[in-house]
């Protein structure tokens, strides 16, 4: 997810929009491969996440309520584009390893 994609997540947080749609791109935004889960994608409804495992099976959820709590999302959001401008690990992937079912 580019700089800008994130910025405007922000703005619309900023705003007080909340919305599925909202919460479904901040769970990409923040997902960090790790050892266990390799990847998450939208699902072809575009109403939830389907994290894929290194071990090949995949599980559907819904996002986490991200534009529920604004302040807090907005800090991880920031932090994490923060780290990828300066290569460092991000501080989103403690947040994702405890919402992973």
């Amino acid at each position: 997810m580019t700089d800008q994609s994130i910025t405007s997540l922000i703005e619309k947080l900023e705003a007080g929009k909340l919305s599925n749609e909202i919460d479904i791109a901040i769970e990409l935004a923040t997902f960090v491969p790790d050892e266990v889960c390799k990847s998450v994608r939208v699902n072809n409804a575009g109403t939830k996440v389907i994290y894929s495992y290194r071990d090949g099976t995949e599980q559907t959820c819904w996002a986490r309520d991200w534009s529920l709590y604004p302040k807090d999302t907005i800090a991880i959001l920031r932090a994490q584009s923060e780290a990828r401008a300066t290569g460092e690990d991000s501080p989103a992937n403690s947040q994702n390893q405890e919402h992973r079912p």
